[in-house]
């Protein structure tokens, strides 16, 4: 690493040389098991014990308990062993998996740009997928990007939530468990290397402190690498990275009547950012050849930290269920301008601090009755500040710091737009679920937030004449939910829902209008826009054939979505704002299957979205482009074999396909903006003994060159991020229990 070390690594060393150490004396000793964990009744919608049949796997995203077939939602799911055998370790993996689903993950280490059924997160705007871990509601998106390790499950929803997460969850939601103490000492440490010098260690430890009341599980991670790209100005890596973090959960169960659940983790991160190249002239986004030339190598340092709790009272006609949760996240980048040249030209900054507190108060009542429902109210305060900062490339480097810096400086300002926001949200909620005899079955749900949101401008008065103004509006809105379910057999689900949710509207730079206008009096950009809203309806089936050794689910969908969030980029005005889109009509349909075949698993999954813009005002001649940033469609296969070596030793191989179908990447459609289809392999082989587990893999196996991103600045320019090469390693497990 050629950015030096994160700092107080102290702690993360101790825990993984305990963990370490731990595992391995443990694989040493005898090789007979002990009794299986007993784990700790989960808290809230959880706790009901559900009855699921053979192979079901128990989904919780609509904050109950019940089997993912008789789950009348299209969720995909990924279990521990799934996790495991396939390698997912970032949250981009889990798209192999899940069709109409896309990640891209470029510019900095939070930025995650996620795209579900034809809806597509605009860079600057909010997610448009809620993320939930072990119940808590994430705040921002930045805070998906994280390693997944020492994970139970992750379930993702497609389609509306708003009515059970409320704002942010217009296309869906991810729901990521992690795996609960138990009352055995338990431990397992993995470390693993690979190409491009990169490296991992993970630990962790279940530590039963007061049999049958208080368990403790802990983990810690530290990946690094050097990179898997160079650049030939300063004969340097252009994206090393090195991110280290922890995480800790207490569950106490001692209480009569109340199971109380409390988390914490903390994360640093040190590495490259905004690693572009600049295309000028005739537009190619398909062409990921081009070497890196900038003669400044951006920096990206992220740090975050978060803890919440969980406590669950059992009255006895139901439970009650108190959620407090607090994040923090700070992230700093800077790097090359446009056109990102082996010359001095410009230099960029963004920084960002989003500090929130959340509580949510729910009651869930027994869930095995013909009539169920929860009731609730949530509450969240969130500070955002948001400064970019552009100067003069002296080539002595940037100064790491928000500015402004004078001329004569090694790095003088060019223009600086800084921002403060404040959000007050409350919410009320409630959900129903009527059984209408024994194979039809209603649920609904519906909720209403109020969101008020302030921007305050901390531009100093010499770069804006709207220093020091203050903007404020209301966002409210009721997002509905109801589905019909019917169940003509014990293998068939067949089912239909309608569902809205909505995202807030915001405030683009004060001088947003000002500027545009003056480079271009035929722009058309708002200095405010209104909340986007999806209303989508969904039918889809769900089939369990030949004694659950073959599963189909499918499902039809269409959404319309009003002033859907655009990011656009006015260079003249070395300005970046939302331009939303008036209205956007979405068609597409889903399927995915898995046959097990004896030793052998075989799984497939397709998605097709037609997503195209109806109204779009500020440019009446975009009407019918396809809307940017969504493939057409996306195609996911692969096959697992299983093969038993002795008693105690097995192993298993996977191989797995992922078609990304073409997409554009500007509203405008412009020519050479269209990326052609990809297509990527990835292959992993796992030797698994009672103690340990060695795994050698690749990912994206013939080394497919192509560009994650590109952002159209010009009809003849625009600058693209190439996406990771091929990648290889291993890695070995070991755990004692």
């Amino acid at each position: 690493m050629r950015y030096g070390k994160c700092g107080s690594s102290n702690v993360f060393r101790a825990f993984l040389l305990l963990t370490t150490a731990c595992a391995a004396s443990a694989a040493m000793a005898q090789n007979s098991s002990g009794p299986e964990a007993s784990v700790p009744a989960p808290s809230g919608a959880s706790a009901e014990n559900a009855e699921p049949g053979p192979q079901d796997i128990i989904v919780t995203g609509r904050r109950r308990s019940e089997s993912a077939f008789n789950a009348p939602v299209a969720v995909s799911v990924l279990t521990s062993g799934a996790i495991e055998s396939s390698g997912v370790a970032r949250p981009v993996d889990v798209t192999r998996f899940v069709p109409n689903m896309n990640i891209t993950s470029v510019g900095r280490a939070g930025e995650n740009f996620v795209t579900l059924r034809g809806l597509a997160q605009a860079r600057s705007a909010d997610s448009i997928v809620a993320v939930i871990v072990d119940g808590v509601q994430l705040a921002s998106a930045e805070e998906l990007s994280q390693e997944l390790f020492d994970i139970q499950q992750i379930e993702v929803l497609k389609g509306p939530q708003g009515a059970l997460y409320g704002r942010n969850a217009i296309a869906g939601a991810i729901v990521i468990k992690t795996k609960p103490p138990s009352d055995n000492f338990e431990t397992s440490a993995t470390i693993g290397y690979g190409n491009g010098n990169a490296f991992k260690a993970l630990g962790s430890v279940n530590i039963p402190i007061a049999k049958d009341g208080v368990y403790l599980r802990a983990g810690a991670f530290q990946t690094s690498r050097d990179g898997y790209f160079f650049d030939r100005t300063t004969q340097r890596d252009v994206d090393p990275a090195n991110e280290r973090g922890v995480r800790a959960r207490l569950d106490i169960v001692a209480i009569p009547n109340l199971s109380v659940s409390l988390r914490g983790s903390m994360s640093r991160f040190i590495g490259a950012g905004i690693n572009y190249h600049a295309q000028l002239g005739a537009l190619d986004t398909n062409d990921a050849t081009q070497p890196f030339v900038t003669n400044v190598i951006g920096r990206d340092r992220q740090r975050k930290r978060s803890a919440s709790g969980v406590f669950d009272y059992d009255l006895g006609s139901g439970h009650v269920v108190f959620t407090p949760a607090y994040s923090y996240v700070h992230e700093s980048v800077y790097g090359d301008g446009f056109p990102y040249a082996a010359t001095a030209d410009t230099t960029q900054r963004i920084e960002f601090v989003v500090r929130t507190k959340s509580a949510e108060l729910k009651y869930i009542s027994p869930q095995d009755r013909a009539f169920s429902y929860i009731v609730g109210g949530y509450w969240a305060s969130i500070f955002r500040r948001d400064t970019t900062t552009q100067g003069i490339d002296t080539g002595q480097g940037v100064i790491d710091g928000r500015g402004p810096f004078p001329a004569g400086s090694i790095n003088p300002t060019l223009s600086i737009q800084d921002d403060g926001y404040r959000y007050r949200v409350l919410a009320g909620f409630g959900q129903a679920n009527l059984k209408l005899g024994e194979r039809v079955n209603l649920s609904g749900a519906i909720r209403y937030d109020d969101e008020r949101r302030r921007q305050t401008n901390l531009s100093p008065p010499s770069f804006s004449q709207y220093s020091g103004q203050v903007r404020r509006k209301t966002f409210k809105g009721i997002e509905p939910k109801v589905t019909l379910s019917y169940q003509p057999s014990s293998f068939v689900n067949v089912y239909a829902d309608y569902g809205q949710g909505f995202v807030s509207g915001g405030f683009n730079p004060a001088q947003t209008r000002d500027l545009v206008v003056a480079a271009d009096p035929n722009a058309t950009v708002p200095n405010e826009y209104g909340k986007q809203i999806n209303r989508a309806a969904e039918i889809g089936v769900k089939l369990r054939l030949f004694d659950n050794r073959v599963t189909v689910n499918a499902a039809a969908f269409h959404s319309k979505v009003r002033n859907l969030q655009q990011f656009q980029f006015f260079p003249a005005a070395t300005l970046q704002a939302i331009n939303p889109i008036d209205k956007t009509k979405i068609d597409g349909a889903e399927f995915d299957t898995t046959t097990r075949l004896g030793p052998v698993t075989i799984f497939a999954g397709a998605g097709y979205t037609n997503a195209r813009i109806a109204a779009y005002s500020a440019n009446r001649s975009y009407l019918g482009n396809k809307v940017p940033g969504v493939p057409k469609y996306t195609i996911n296969a692969g096959a697992q074999y299983d093969v038993t070596l002795g008693s105690d030793l097995s192993a298993n191989a996977r191989i797995d396909y992922q078609r990304i179908g073409p997409q554009w990447f500007d509203i405008a459609n412009t020519f050479g903006t269209r990326r052609s289809a990809v297509n990527l392999f990835d292959a992993r082989i796992n030797l698994v003994h009672d103690r340990w587990t060695f795994s050698v893999f690749s990912k994206n196996i013939f080394d497919k060159r192509y560009n994650a991103e590109a952002v159209v600045i010009f009809p003849t320019a625009q600058a693209v991020t190439p996406a990771l090469p091929r990648t290889f390693g291993a890695e070995l497990k070991v755990a004692f229990k």
